[in-house]
């Protein structure tokens, strides 16, 4: 305790000790002069004392707001060690899952192995930001940017990324299981290796994308646009791909099976050694669209009938 708080303690127990153990009969001389004069003391005790406490509250909160800010901004810093000590301090006072955070900048910070478990993260902007093996395990990112962030290895569950800016960001070897990402722009992004299955990423542009060898199997990606992307070896089992944009796609050995790609585009794209068999084409778009003799389609489908061109030459 501080010496204010000592000293207004001190007032309010001798403003409530004069008060209550004054005693001095009425017939006694001067009786209402002393009784007036002890009961204005005590008052003024105690006032005194709540006065002291009222403003070394302020004062603390005062300090405690300055003290938020200094770590916040440490929170930024491009050194690791800083932004982790800051972080630390954070997670006591409760600051990072309260919404202190949201809308803040963390561009070019260094949070690597930062535990943002369940962190309030709301528009912040991560860009040029170096998150790699965090865990982000039921964050709110909504709305953040992550311009060319580094996120490798990160660990996700119920994250939600929607409508994030996230063009160019580095997921290589990420576990983003049950996030999501509708709406959220992932333009060039880098995506091999990385688990998504579960995933929704309604919306999404995906544009020139690198999601090779990544597993995307049960997600929701109905109207995203993958035009460009290369997803070789992707594993879009069970995924919902209806009214998705694959044009030029390089889908080269893609496991597709029970995959509804209804009204899809996947025109001029790369199916050679893809797997569609039970996958749902209705409406789709074949136009153009390269196969081969390693391709696997649904049963009683015609590939040459639905515009899809037979290449047995080399990829």
């Amino acid at each position: 305790m501080s010496g204010a708080k000592i000293a207004a303690t001190v007032f309010l127990v001798l403003g409530l000790l004069s008060g209550s153990l004054f005693f001095y009969r009425d017939e006694w001389p001067f009786s209402d002069l002393i009784k007036e004069f002890y009961a204005n003391v005590s008052a003024e005790f105690v006032s005194i004392g709540i006065t002291v406490l009222v403003i070394e509250n302020l004062n603390e909160k005062q300090q405690t707001r300055q003290l938020k800010a200094q770590l916040i901004r440490e929170l930024g810093s491009p050194s690791n060690g800083f932004a982790l000590r800051a972080l630390r301090e954070l997670q006591v006072s409760g600051a990072v899952t309260d919404g202190s955070l949201n809308g803040i900048s963390l561009e070019e910070s260094d949070l690597q192995k930062a535990n943002l478990q369940s962190a309030s993260l709301k528009g912040v902007i991560f860009n040029e930001a170096k998150l790699n093996s965090a865990n982000l395990e039921e964050a709110d990112l909504a709305g953040s940017e992550m311009i060319k962030t580094q996120l490798q290895r990160i660990k996700c569950h119920n994250t939600i990324f929607s409508s994030a800016k996230m063009l160019g960001a580095n997921f290589s070897g990420a576990s983003l299981k049950s996030c999501q990402f509708n709406g959220s722009i992932l333009k060039k992004a880098v995506m091999p290796n990385v688990k998504l299955n579960g995933s929704t990423l309604v919306g999404a542009d995906l544009i020139g994308a690198d999601l090779r060898s990544s597993n995307l199997s049960e997600c929701v990606l109905n109207q995203a646009k993958l035009e460009d992307s290369i997803l070789s070896e992707v594993n879009f089992t069970e995924a919902q791909l209806e009214g998705a944009t694959l044009l030029r796609a390089s889908l080269e050995r893609a496991t597709l099976q029970k995959a509804n790609l209804t009204r899809a585009n996947l025109s001029l794209s790369n199916l050679k050694g893809a797997n569609l068999e039970e996958g749902i084409l209705q409406g789709a778009n074949l136009a153009g669209a390269r196969y081969d003799s390693e391709t696997k389609w649904p049963g009683n489908f015609d590939p040459q009938l639905a515009g899809a061109v037979l290449d047995e030459g080399n990829s």
